[in-house]
């Protein structure tokens, strides 16, 4: 036997017990691992069912803290209470309806109280002091509800228009009293009802207490009672300062809960790693929890020897998990690092075998950095409906498909030119080229040959390419990864032409665009704050009362460094995807109903106006609310604004927006359909809608195939609005031959440069005052 044969049977003999001995301690090493962990996990079990007990029974004492200073409080809501019973029999005593007016107004002078206000309710009308209704939407819904069910008790911190600052509602219900069935009095400031001396308690309440307050039902802090290093601040919410340390929504939503539902609860948390026990208990009248007190403990504090057992046993088991861990590390570290070292090294696509998106930017890269005279392009070729053909045919037909790709990239590629898959049917190029024509005949001809893979697809299915291409010499950027991506933004221009074929070549044009679209991106919060967004007034112009008919509010981006106006065309669409569309149309609502205010209040022309609602804004869950409130807010009557809502929005839901309609006519709205006629639906929307206006798109006044056509179709849609009583207005009139005929189809009202382009708003206030000298329809002051 050869000398060499021998060494190779020692080296086999020598290596295989070494390989036994790996397996086998690797399997002793896991089998410690597993009886420590059992170890561990029992020891950790036992410790924190034991430390769960003693929470429980620190949460105990904490919650009968809690229950003795409801006691006292309880005490002190009652005296309030039992001052207002006397003031309302003292009422109630009236004999006649001027009597009951004297002791309404002087009751609180009467009993030597001086910090109250009063209203009353009669046939479940709410009514001031002096008689006068009082508007319950205003009012506070317990405030409400101890009203409609007659019932003396607190109703806790209310805030209004007439109550400022917040004050402490008590409602007493009367009987036989003939102008009132309940009297409100509200007493404030809201520390005076709530307080009482923290020395009546016992001191072993607040000795470990970290805070201990009086809340309203909502939270608001009313009174600290004790309070060590929490960094609570008074007047805060409870709910909200706890939240920032708790850290636990869940615990926060309980505490709520609690309070609302009036029963008294613990809850456990950790604040800066220490185990707390925060009681609330509440104060509970007429069916309400009008007052909280929140009380947190140190659960150590209320029960230090059970945690000094813990804490012992604890590092006991902390240290032999450690050591665990130790050995744990040892094993696995390794095997991690020589993973992600493999990782690393993977730089082929596993399903087509070619570079990845990774290998492709890297060799790309070099081949720029050696080839620096050399004029190259980025391509990227995109399988069109790669999606769709691959959940119809399934992956395995795609993966054919991609391969055949890859297969015609590969061949085309020369000398330092490069490929890559960037996942998606999508994949890279890296091409020189004398003349750009090269690159264009070899895209051309890439094409032709892949569609060749047709015949092997089921019928119907075809294979289309498009793409993206980046010149290396646009030195817009210098880095492949971002060449790569200014090519794929390339394929999606759609505001671009194509090059030739399916391929856009990235310009000046498309960075442009997409600067100008960052731009915006960046600076509209910027420019909403400094008021760069500014609204113009376009006025409308009633035909049959030859007189102006309102307004549309229209919005325009004005750049004080550019001193010009970007047009709604150019940042509207961003906005709509990006939904910073709500707070524009929020912000110009707001701006139009300040306008209408202030000229209200000077005795100024006044008309409606229309004011643009995106789908976006409408679908928000606060739009009504919102919309109705700043129109209350600034004492805006009814009938002066019309929301305007696309028919592209009606299209997409008519029940929600019928909703809509409805709740806003309730609250004094009207609402218009905006470019009736561009949609699929538009005579469904006025079968399915109560709108009070259609606007009619400029696309009617357009020629169509004939003026007799044209005619006719313009006609059929004012006759059927007007015999539903809608308001119609034509949008985009220019020409005076236009507002004739107008006139005498029956349309209602025009908008357009003919009457009058959108203007600034002290630029529409002379132009109104200037042309309706003669016209009724004005008003000079509020409803």
């Amino acid at each position: 036997m050869k000398k060499s044969t021998v060494k190779r049977i020692q080296k086999e003999r020598a290596a295989a017990p070494k390989g036994k001995r790996s397996i086998g301690s690797g399997l002793l090493i896991m089998l410690v691992i597993l009886i420590s962990a059992v170890l561990v996990s029992s020891g950790l079990v036992m410790v924190f069912n034991y430390s769960s007990q003693i929470n429980q029974e620190a949460g105990i004492v904490g919650l009968r803290y809690s229950g003795e200073m409801i006691d006292h409080l309880s005490k002190a809501v009652k005296a309030y209470l039992e001052k207002s019973e006397q003031m309302a029999k003292y009422i109630a005593a009236s004999g006649t309806e001027e009597e009951f007016d004297v002791r309404i107004r002087n009751v609180g002078s009467q009993y030597g109280v001086e910090n109250l206000r009063l209203r009353y309710f009669k046939d479940s009308v709410e009514h001031r002091v002096s008689g006068a209704i009082f508007n319950t939407e205003l009012e506070s819904k317990s405030v409400l509800e101890l009203a409609r069910r007659r019932t003396t008790a607190c109703a806790g911190i209310v805030s209004d228009q007439e109550i400022n600052p917040n004050g402490v509602a008590f409602c007493v219900a009367l009987d036989g009293c003939a102008y009132a069935d309940v009297i409100v009095f509200f007493y404030f400031p809201v520390f005076d009802v709530v307080a009482f001396p923290p020395e009546s308690l016992n001191e072993e309440i607040f000795a470990d207490s970290r805070l201990t307050c009086v809340a309203s039902g909502e939270g608001e802090i009313i009174n600290i009672l004790s309070q060590k290093d929490m960094g609570l601040y008074e007047h805060a919410n409870i709910y909200e300062n706890l939240r920032a340390q708790v850290n636990d929504k869940s615990i926060i939503d309980g505490m709520k809960s609690a309070v609302y539902d009036s029963t008294s609860q613990v809850f456990q948390a950790d604040i800066s790693n220490e185990r707390h026990v925060i009681c609330v208990s509440s104060l509970t009248e007429g069916g309400s929890a009008p007052f909280a007190v929140i009380s947190v403990y140190r659960a150590e504090d209320l029960h230090g020897t059970g945690y000094s057992t813990v804490r012992t046993v604890l590092s006991v088991i902390m240290i032999f998990a450690a050591l665990l861990l130790v050995l744990v590390v040892t094993n696995v570290v390794g095997r991690i690092r020589a993973r992600r070292q493999l990782a690393q090294m993977h730089d082929t696509d596993p399903v087509l075998d070619c570079p990845t998106r990774i290998k492709f930017e890297r060799v790309a890269g070099e081949i720029l950095s050696r080839n620096k005279a050399t004029a190259f392009a980025v391509v990227t070729v995109n399988l069109k409906h790669f999606n769709y053909i691959n959940d119809q045919m399934g992956g395995e037909t795609v993966t054919q498909i991609l391969l055949h790709l890859k297969m015609l990239y590969s061949r085309m590629m020369q000398l330092d030119e490069t490929y890559g898959y960037l996942g998606d049917g999508r994949f890279a190029l890296l091409m020189h080229y004398r003349d750009f024509k090269m690159i264009e005949d070899k895209l051309k001809s890439v094409c032709q040959l892949a569609s060749g893979y047709n015949a092997r697809l089921p019928a119907g299915y075809h294979i289309t390419l498009y793409g993206g291409i980046y010149r290396t010499q646009t030195s817009i950027v210098s880095d492949v990864g971002k060449m790569v991506d200014l090519a794929i933004d390339a394929e999606g221009s759609l505001n671009f032409p194509y090059d030739f074929g399916s391929f856009r070549i990235y310009n000046d044009k498309i960075h442009a665009s997409h600067a100008q679209a960052e731009y915006i991106e960046v600076h509209m919060e910027s420019a909403l704050r400094n008021h760069e967004f500014q609204v113009f007034y376009q006025p409308k112009y009633n035909i049959g009362n030859d007189a102006p008919d309102g307004c549309e509010a229209l919005v325009r981006w004005y750049n004080p460094e550019k001193d010009e106006y970007m047009q709604p065309g150019v940042f509207i669409p961003l906005f709509e995807a990006n939904r910073f569309i709500v707070k524009l149309d929020r912000y110009v609502y707001e701006q139009v109903c300040i306008y209408i205010e202030e000229a209200a209040s000077r005795g100024q022309r006044l008309y409606p106006v229309s004011v643009n609602v995106s789908r976006i804004s409408a679908m928000e869950g606060d739009f009504l609310s919102y919309y109705i409130n700043i129109k209350n807010k600034h004492n805006i009557a009814n009938g002066f604004l019309t929301l305007e809502f696309t028919e592209s929005f009606a299209y997409e839901d008519y029940d929600m927006l019928r909703e809509i309609v409805n709740t806003l006519h309730k609250n004094g709205f009207k609402c218009s359909i905006d470019d009736f006629g561009t949609g699929y639906s538009s005579y469904s929307i006025l079968k399915q809608l109560p709108m009070d206006e259609i606007k009619l798109d400029r696309f009617f006044l357009e020629q169509g195939l004939t003026p007799d056509r044209d005619m006719k179709v313009l006609t059929s849609v004012i006759n059927v609005a007007r015999e539903l009583n809608m308001k119609v207005t034509q949008e985009g009139v220019e020409t005076l031959d236009q507002l004739e005929m107008l006139k005498k189809l029956g349309c209602h009202v025009i908008q357009g440069y003919h009457y009058s382009s959108p203007l600034r708003l002290s630029d529409y206030i002379e132009f109104i005052d200037r042309k309706s000298h003669n016209v009724d329809f004005v008003t000079r002051g509020r409803e």
